[in-house]
């Protein structure tokens, strides 16, 4: 069947029309390519992640993949990326997705939820960020500083979600580590006080715990992020 000029014009004219309608439905494909990725150390590239902030439809991209099924296994990498991007949608949207929940959780969104702790490392790290960005970054900073508190105002305390392999203590415990080393990534003193103030590090010898080297990852996390996840 042969197909006319003119139709072939009427649907380019339609589809043009379309993304001009919908620009975040162009930009969605390199972006939802790169979140499905697998990188060699486990974690999206950070500068790469952080160039998608160039697009203002990036964070509401990334929050549609965190409510699609099929994208289950790039979750853990559209928080990362949600967190390389650092700005206030970003963090609230990681605040929200690390919370929600009351079910049992399949291996995949256990991981994605851990992910999503780390990445408000990366939104609280203020390294070559732009100025604007910096309440964004104390607004994430805060949270993690409360999710290594050992009382109730802990915000990891309020999760109902359940991880089958651990119990709720246990599920508790390695949520407050993720925390601390999401702490470490943010860079700064004031991740540093929180550390060392706290009262896991205080009942332990610094140089024999794991706070050594969250303390020593935030010297690392200061000089860049894209050093450490290139």
């Amino acid at each position: 069947m042969m197909i006319s000029r003119s139709s072939i014009i009427e649907t380019l004219l339609l589809f043009g029309a379309l993304l001009l309608i919908s620009p975040s439905m162009a930009n969605a494909d390199p972006l939802r390519q790169f979140v499905c990725e697998t990188y060699e150390n486990g974690a999206v590239p950070f500068d790469h992640a952080r160039s998608f902030g160039s697009d203002p439809h990036s964070v509401k991209d990334l929050e549609e993949f965190l409510r699609e099924p099929d994208m289950l296994h790039c979750w853990s990498n559209t928080a990362m990326t949600l967190g390389a991007l650092g700005t206030s949608d970003a963090v609230d949207s990681l605040k929200t997705f690390i919370l929600e929940g009351d079910k049992k959780l399949s291996g995949p969104e256990f991981r994605s939820k851990g992910s999503a702790i780390l990445a408000l490392g990366w939104a609280a790290n203020t390294e070559g960020r732009p100025q604007g960005s910096a309440l964004a970054s104390k607004e994430a900073l805060a949270f993690l500083e409360d999710s290594i508190r050992e009382d109730n105002r802990n915000p990891l305390k309020r999760i109902k979600w359940q991880w089958p392999l651990h119990s709720p203590n246990e599920l508790q415990q390695y949520l407050i580590v993720r925390a601390y080393q999401a702490l470490a990534l943010s860079g700064s003193d004031d991740a540093r006080k929180a550390i060392t103030d706290s009262p896991r590090c205080k009942a332990t010898t610094v140089s024999d715990s794991p706070c050594a080297e969250y303390l020593g990852l935030i010297d690392t996390a200061h000089a860049g992020l894209g050093k450490i996840y290139p």
